[in-house]
């Protein structure tokens, strides 16, 4: 027979479970000689670690609401985020969009990143919204945005780098390796703000207070 407390399997004399020490005659389910099966028995024991995982991390958070109530809600820095991810970013990846546009007949590429800037900027300003409406999918939104950002930019330089290097075929060594410090510090500002914005959304109290977690 299996033991209903820790699911060992024990013979049928026995009174008491080997492993755990339960009785055994008194914790029988089901009809008499029909053993309980291990899957019935594990299925009625819950999850001590998850449960209790999850249970210290609503208390941390109450605790977090309860001893700083001023950071629930979007402000500080937060805000500055959600005002960025619905103006001033759609407005320069629509700038580079344009920029690209003139490349396009140089370089296929070019018009290829041009719509996938315009597809971003759209999905930029709908996380931003999210996020100033405090609501739950916004936490996985922002996540999406800043790797996609910080993809983008590795793209953007990629091409940029191509373009550059076709168009300036004909200059000397020296001019092509300034042509590529320039565009790489171009697009140092992108990647950084991607990863300074992930960083704050991992470590942010407002942001757990707010959401629930962090990113």
């Amino acid at each position: 027979m299996y033991c209903t407390a820790c699911g060992s399997q024990n013979q049928d004399v026995s009174s008491y479970c080997f492993n755990c020490g339960k009785p055994l005659t008194s914790q029988r389910v089901g009809l008499p000689g029909m053993p309980v099966a291990p899957a019935a028995v594990e299925a009625t024991q819950p999850a001590p670690s998850q449960s209790a995982t999850a249970h210290q991390t609503d208390v941390e958070l109450a605790r977090l609401r309860a001893e700083h109530p001023d950071l629930v809600g979007v402000g500080g820095w937060l805000a500055l985020f959600g005002i960025g991810l619905i103006l001033t970013l759609p407005a320069t990846i629509l700038s580079i969009v344009f920029e690209f546009s003139e490349y396009s007949s140089i370089d296929p590429s070019g018009a290829a990143l041009s719509a996938i800037g315009l597809s971003f900027a759209a999905f930029s300003t709908y996380t931003g919204v999210c996020l100033w409406k405090e609501l739950p999918r916004a936490l996985k939104l922002t996540r999406v945005l800043l790797i996609g950002m910080f993809s983008l930019a590795a793209a953007v330089l990629v091409v940029q780098l191509a373009v550059q290097l076709v168009a300036e075929s004909s200059n000397t060594p020296d001019a092509i390796i300034l042509i590529v410090i320039m565009l790489v510090l171009s697009i140092i500002p992108y990647s950084a703000w991607s990863i300074v914005w992930f960083l704050y959304f991992k470590k942010s109290k407002r942001v757990k207070a707010t959401f629930g977690s962090n990113i």
